[in-house]
């Protein structure tokens, strides 16, 4: 086996093969793992085309009363728990109060609450939306229906 590193020149100028595993290059091996932890890591990650953000929040809520919303970042019928990227919200009602730009954590395990962070005050359907900032097309939302604020007892 050669000992040129992979895409460096022969003494001669011609280039030279690559070379994925030596025994005598602990080094040379130890960077071809890192290149396919790295490659499988962007091919189940949060960079990849196919994660989704599902919501989970009351289908209908009461104008000016703050409400939880769960989000969970999904590839397929799993959990992305490798998620460390952040999440922006916005909303249909421009009056709605929302809580701030998140980091996921490995802690949260590609799923997050927020207790009562929320509040929409717009009657009617509306939306609320997450996307996230790091990886293009991951994104999300819900519909929720608020009632004015005189509808309160009729919930409860």
């Amino acid at each position: 086996m050669s000992d040129a590193i992979p895409g460096s020149l022969h003494a001669d100028g011609s280039p030279s093969a690559p070379t994925f595993m030596r025994r005598s290059s602990g080094i040379r091996c130890a960077r071809s793992v890192w290149v396919l932890i790295s490659l499988t890591s962007a091919a189940i990650g949060c960079g990849t085309s196919h994660a989704i953000l599902e919501f989970s929040a009351p289908s209908n809520v009461i104008a000016r009363a703050p409400f939880p919303v769960t989000v969970t970042v999904m590839i397929g019928e799993h959990r992305d728990t490798m998620i460390n990227s952040r999440i922006h919200f916005s909303s249909s009602d421009p009056a709605a109060v929302l809580p701030g730009d998140y980091y996921f954590s490995s802690a949260d395990a590609g799923s997050h609450v927020w207790t009562n962070d929320f509040v929409l005050v717009s009657p009617g359907n509306q939306t609320i939306s997450g996307e996230i900032i790091d990886a293009t097309g991951i994104n999300g939302m819900v519909n929720v229906n608020v009632l004015p604020a005189s509808a309160g007892a009729l919930l409860y």
